[in-house]
């Protein structure tokens, strides 16, 4: 995620894929590291129920997610987005970058292309900005989650261990 808040609309497609190969190679270890460690440290006659709430909750965070990000986002593009005063543009070019491509196409052709220029600038402003938070709370909740682990008590052992050690689920 953080190499991606510095990806803007004019970097070159191999970067942007590049970056987005290595985000998704990321938390695709993430998603079956913690997978693991949900269904290891769950009871055995309990492990139904972990499997579908992990399932649930990774679904509810996606849409939560998405749902956030884009939100700030949007707030950030609106309150940003700063194009030529002679433009003369309707409100519905401050909604999206959607809207301000399809009011710029409207347009002289100079005055066009400073329309997109300021849409596209507001656009990645939000993305950077967004990403950026994003990046930073989760090295956050990583650091939080080490010093938890860390700090554990230690008779607090995983399930599949105790069952292992007390000969039970043998």
């Amino acid at each position: 995620m953080v190499l991606f808040t510095f990806t803007a609309f004019h970097a070159a497609v191999p970067w942007q894929v590049v970056t987005l190969a290595i985000a998704g190679l990321g938390l695709g270890g993430i998603m079956s590291v913690s997978s693991t460690a949900i269904m290891i440290n769950a009871p055995e006659e309990n492990a139904g129920m972990a499997g579908a709430l992990e399932g649930i909750f990774y679904e509810l965070g996606g849409t939560l997610g998405v749902a956030v990000m884009g939100s700030v986002i949007a707030s950030i593009y609106t309150r940003t987005f700063a194009p030529p005063a002679e433009a003369r543009l309707p409100a519905s070019a401050w909604d999206s970058l959607d809207q301000t491509l399809i009011v710029a196409s409207t347009l002289a052709t100079d005055l066009a292309g400073q329309v997109d220029a300021a849409g596209k600038l507001a656009f990645s402003g939000g993305v950077v900005t967004t990403l950026t938070a994003a990046s930073l709370l989760s090295v956050t909740l990583f650091a939080v989650m080490a010093l938890h682990a860390r700090n554990k008590p230690a008779g607090s052992e995983p399930a599949s261990t105790r069952r292992d050690q007390t000969g039970i689920g043998r």
